[in-house]
């Protein structure tokens, strides 16, 4: 049934081509030809590290591709873990579809690890959305869904649910012409059909199905449905139909190196010639069987092999290979718990170093955006810092301007006061150098004076160079000497002065 539960896997998942040289985007576009996880995984995980960077939708399927190459290597957690976070993007920018994708992996992800009420839970949300759309691609995933809820059903020991469910998935998949899901549906049906003990039902559907298979070519699917049909006619104790079937499986799985199948169809066709008396005909089949099995390490076709050997050997009365047969089945036995056993360590030990990673990939994201906050706060404040002192600026500008404004009022409010006592005005303003000098530790000279007198009026620097023939520089420099002589720091203070000589 595990068995079963991988190529369906497959079906509805789908696989991943080996890309190399071309865009993310354009690898996420043709992920549908290699069905080898390893091969998938060193696709995409060299972009494991800048994923983030990318937009959402390319990240959406990012995941959720991550999701089926864990899910194919029964890296359960991680594969869960990268479905939640497609299924995380896709809610967030209500890609539906997507949505539909990763839910239907996290259950494909319960149901392999036998969470199988968790699993309903997955596929009936994602059924739910699948029937928001009339479209063929939402009526095609309502077909899947369907199924995977049927598999939950038989899982739990209700088969009777299970084959409702797969008539409503059958109807789907034949509205939408949709063969390949047409033939998985009939196939459930067939296992529905031989858990109820309807047999005959069970041979028609599956003779439907293995129709659509051989029509479509897929030599892969017919490996597993010949086999399948042929235990149907074993159970029926058809042996003939079993045999014929059994055969065809044996051709197809030699020929595509499905050893597994192989080996199973040739214990089969043994115990049935056991049961027909053909005893050197079933040692030739155990013997090609335990050859391959020893070939490729099955442990279970073994057991089974020296099992049947065992049968073999008591009713030929050979009770000493009988004997050895069956010391045989015990070790392969205590090999296969063993193995089992370390198995599960092994499992355990991937999750561990699995967790660990996600748990170092999930801090260096933390103490990215930690570092993104920091640098958003820095520039708030530099911001801040900015916009402060542009206004500090533009008061003091603003200050300044109202300063001299002020002083150029009072000078001319001093000028008022002159022309309101002098009839001729600040001109005819008669003020002698001795009366100036009169009080001051340092007298002015001539020259200062005449520098004086024209500053004392309406005269710009230039201005006053011009009349007495002067640089602006050595006007400037007189009027600092004429400045620290009066005691005074303007011209608005040095007329104020003067006026106080006059």
């Amino acid at each position: 049934m595990k068995k079963l539960y991988f190529i369906l896997l497959l079906v509805t998942l789908g696989a991943l081509p080996q890309l190399r040289g071309q865009s993310l985007d354009q690898i996420l576009l043709q992920l549908d030809s290699l069905s080898n996880p390893n091969s998938m995984l060193s696709i995409l995980n060299p972009y494991l590290e800048s994923i983030d960077g990318a937009d959402e939708s390319t990240q959406i399927k990012y995941f959720y591709h991550l999701g089926i190459a864990h899910g194919m290597l029964y890296n359960t957690d991680t594969s869960a873990f990268y479905f939640a976070e497609s299924l995380k993007l896709a809610e967030a920018n209500n890609d539906l579809i997507s949505q539909i994708g990763a839910l239907n992996g996290l259950g494909n992800v319960a149901r392999i690890t036998s969470e199988n009420d968790q699993a309903k839970t997955y596929f009936e949300r994602a059924l739910n959305i699948a029937k928001s759309k009339e479209s063929e691609e939402f009526k095609s995933w309502q077909s899947k869904l369907l199924g995977n809820i049927a598999g939950i059903f038989f899982e739990l020991g209700d088969p009777e649910s299970a084959l409702e469910y797969s008539k409503m998935g059958l109807v789907l998949s034949r509205e939408i012409n949709d063969q390949k899901a047409v033939a998985t549906n009939l196939i459930r049906l067939g296992y529905c059909f031989n858990a109820l003990q309807k047999l005959d039902s069970a041979l028609l559907v599956n003779q439907e199905a293995t129709g659509i298979l051989e029509s479509s070519g897929d030599s892969l699917g017919l490996i597993y449905q010949y086999y399948s049909m042929a235990n149907i006619y074993q159970t029926k104790q058809d042996f003939e139909e079993a045999e014929k079937y059994f055969k065809r499986a044996i051709d197809l799985s030699s020929k595509f190196g499905e050893a597994e199948t192989h080996t199973g169809s040739l214990n089969q066709l043994a115990e049935i010639e056991i049961k027909r008396g053909n005893f050197g005909r079933s040692q030739k089949l155990l013997d090609d069987a335990i050859e391959i099995s020893e070939k490729n390490g099955m442990l279970f076709g073994l057991r089974k092999s020296y099992q049947l050997y065992y049968q073999l050997n008591r009713l030929q009365n050979d009770w000493v290979s009988a004997v050895e047969n069956l010391e045989r089945y015990h070790a392969l036995n205590d090999s296969i718990q063993k193995t089992e056993t370390l198995k599960n360590v092994e499992e355990f030990k991937v999750k561990y170093e699995t967790a660990e990673k996600e748990k170092e990939i999930l801090e260096a994201r933390q103490e990215l955006e930690r570092k993104e906050r920091f640098q958003t706060f820095l520039l708030i404040v530099i911001g801040i810092i900015v916009v402060f002192s542009i206004v500090a600026i533009l008061l003091l500008v603003q200050r300044f301007r109202l300063r001299r404004a002020l002083h150029s009022q009072e000078i001319d409010t001093l000028r008022l006061q002159i022309n309101s006592i002098f009839e001729g005005g600040i001109k005819n303003l008669d003020v002698e150098l001795d009366q100036i000098n009169e009080g001051l530790f340092k007298p002015l000279s001539e020259r200062e004076f005449e520098v004086l007198n024209q500053a004392i009026s309406d005269k710009t620097n230039s201005e006053i160079a011009d009349a007495l023939f002067l640089s602006v520089n050595t006007v400037k420099f007189h009027l600092r000497n004429v400045y620290e002589k009066l005691g005074v720091t303007n011209r608005k203070e040095a007329l104020g002065k003067i006026l106080s000589k006059a």
